[in-house]
């Protein structure tokens, strides 16, 4: 039942152990690659995921699956992390294991931390940007001037809508 759902999608049961991280020979296993230091962060030396990914982080396998080295160092310290709820870093280092680096929050909260602390891609450097920055502050001072909205979108290759969310200085 509950370990062959798990194995198929992957999610654990609710109100069931990570059973796996809580065997002696996986928590030897897991803090055996961990570099400890009195102040700072305590860095993972294993597995890591994909270097081209533009999010970093540390992986450890158990039970023939990869985990996040950080909700490893979450479960084995704390226990098993509740649905709907991800473990996230105070100090915004993917590598990270130290538990008192770590706290749990949503995806949103997870989000607006990384806004607030201004770990998100804004302006050109987004990689969803059509305009570099240069274009927008042109942008603006036409309208400023005057220009016509739909004018403007024609001229730079963007909706109207773009437009919009400049003069609303929403992008």
């Amino acid at each position: 039942g509950h370990w062959k759902r798990w194995r198929r999608t992957g999610q654990q049961p609710a109100n069931q152990p990570e059973i796996g991280l809580l065997r002696g020979p996986t928590r030897t296993r897991f803090w055996s690659k961990v570099q400890r230091s009195d102040s700072g962060c305590w860095t993972w030396l294993g597995g890591r995921s994909d270097e081209s990914a533009s999010r970093r982080y540390g992986t450890f396998h158990m039970d023939r699956r990869s985990v996040g080295a950080h909700r490893a160092a979450w479960i084995l310290t704390h226990g098993p992390v509740p649905a709907g709820l991800q473990v996230c870093h105070h100090c915004d280092n993917g590598f990270c294991v130290r538990p008192d680096h770590l706290f749990l929050g949503t995806p949103g909260e997870n989000s607006r931390d990384a806004v607030h602390k201004g770990r998100t891609a804004r302006g050109e450097l987004n990689g969803n940007s059509r305009l570099k920055d240069s274009q927008v502050l042109r942008i603006w001072a036409e309208l400023c001037a005057g220009d016509s909205p739909t004018a403007l979108a024609r001229k730079f290759g963007v909706s109207g809508g773009t437009i919009w969310f400049i003069a609303a200085r929403k992008t």
